[in-house]
C-alpha cells in the first residue's frame, strides 16, 4: 500500500523552500489500514503526490527524515526510517516502522505485516527530504 504524503502548507509557509540547486520539501505521511496495512519491507513512500508543490521529478537525495511529532501524548513509541530503492524514483521508496525488540536490550525489530496499531494511524507523522533541482 502507499502511504499518503501531504506538504506541510501553513499560510506563511508552503511546505517546500527552494534552493539555487535543491528543494526541501516538509511533508506528513498518513498510515492506513485501506485495503492492507503494513507490509514486510516497509510500505511505499511515494512523494510523486506533493505535487505541485514539489517541483523536481528527481528521487529524494542525502537523508530523508520522518518521525512521530505526536502533540497530545508524546512519541508513539515507534520510530520511522526511508529506505531508498535499489534505482530510486519520487514513488519507490519504503517507510519502514521499527519497534522494541522481543526482548530487554534487544534491538530494535521491524513491525508485523498486518494491521497498523492505533498508535501509528493517529500518529502525527512529519518529515523533510531534500531533493536535487532539475
Amino acid at each position: 500500500m502507499a502511504l499518503l504524503v501531504q506538504g506541510l502548507q501553513e499560510s506563511a509557509f508552503p511546505g517546500v523552500d527552494s534552493g539555487q540547486f535543491l528543494e526541501y520539501l516538509f511533508f506528513s505521511v498518513t498510515p492506513s489500514n485501506t485495503p492492507a496495512g503494513y507490509v514486510a519491507g516497509g510500505d511505499t513512500l511515494s512523494f510523486v503526490g506533493a505535487s505541485p508543490l514539489l517541483t523536481t521529478n528527481q528521487p529524494p537525495i542525502g537523508p530523508v527524515t520522518i518521525q512521530s511529532q505526536s502533540a497530545a501524548a508524546g512519541h508513539s513509541g515507534y520510530l520511522y526510517y526511508y529506505r531508498p530503492a535499489t534505482s530510486p524514483t519520487q514513488a519507490n521508496g519504503k517507510m519502514q516502522v521499527l519497534t522494541t525488540g522481543a526482548s530487554s536490550g534487544a534491538a530494535l525489530a521491524e513491525l508485523a505485516a498486518g494491521n497498523y496499531p492505533s498508535a501509528i494511524t493517529g500518529d502525527t507523522i512529519i518529515g523533510s527530504a531534500s531533493f536535487s533541482r532539475s
